[in-house]
């Protein structure tokens, strides 16, 4: 977490080195390297990088620690966002189990780390428990979710086990975490839910189009009828 870092002792871009120091200092021509149309000329690669991140001022230390900062902060939520997906965090779960069973490596799949407690003992001592409270969490959550969208039950009882839910779920991702599932397994995820995303939106316009198309009469055609072929399939794969 955020918090286990020492910003004063660790500063993230402190061995850079200074970019006001003329380049004759590092043995190359003393010719500006931030001259715009030297830069344009140039084949050196090293030149040419020297020239583009020196039109840029270096970050003070308070910006070092205000961008560390963020950054940190808007991994964790990227992470926790995808995880409330019940179908990212049943992911996870595979993969961790996974890992569990020895058919993944440890170390390519887990991100250790010291400061926040995560080294390799730890993280294999917790495993085990950590994903039968989960997958018991899960099994919960799927009668819940089948009681909160059932219109049988009341909004009450309804509201209830949404609630329910959403609470199993945060404790869920709070177990995911302390296994320390590194961000490539999360990445991949969240490029199929966007793919899922657009084919639930091209799907729900179709039904729409089909919805609205009226005859002059005020009925439904053939393709907007409830069990026409086409409209069922439609519903089907949404």
């Amino acid at each position: 977490m955020i918090s286990s870092y020492n910003f004063e002792d660790r500063s993230p871009l402190r061995s850079i080195p200074d970019l006001n120091v003329t380049v004759a200092d590092h043995g190359l021509p003393s010719r500006s390297v931030t001259s715009r149309d030297h830069v344009n000329k140039t084949d050196d690669p090293i030149q040419l990088y020297l020239g583009q991140i020196g039109r840029y001022p270096l970050l003070s230390r308070k910006d070092e620690i205000d961008v560390a900062f963020r950054i940190e902060v808007s991994r964790d939520q990227f992470r926790q966002m995808l995880l409330s997906c019940d179908w990212v965090l049943r992911q996870a779960v595979d993969v961790l189990n996974e890992v569990a069973e020895g058919s993944l490596p440890f170390d390519r799949t887990v991100q250790v780390a010291v400061s926040d407690r995560l080294e390799k003992h730890h993280i294999q001592g917790r495993l085990p428990q950590n994903m039968q409270t989960i997958e018991a969490l899960i099994r919960r959550n799927e009668l819940d979710y089948a009681v909160a969208t059932s219109r049988s039950h009341t909004m009450v009882r309804r509201r209830s086990a949404w609630r329910q839910l959403v609470c199993r779920r945060c404790r869920a991702i709070r177990l995911v975490e302390e296994l320390g599932l590194r961000m490539s397994f999360l990445e991949t995820a969240y490029t199929e839910i966007v793919d899922q995303a657009l084919r639930a939106a091209y799907l729900q316009s179709s039904l729409r189009r089909l919805r609205n198309r009226r005859c002059r009469s005020g009925q439904l055609t053939r393709a907007e009828r409830p069990n026409d072929p086409q409209s069922i399939q439609k519903r089907k794969e949404l």
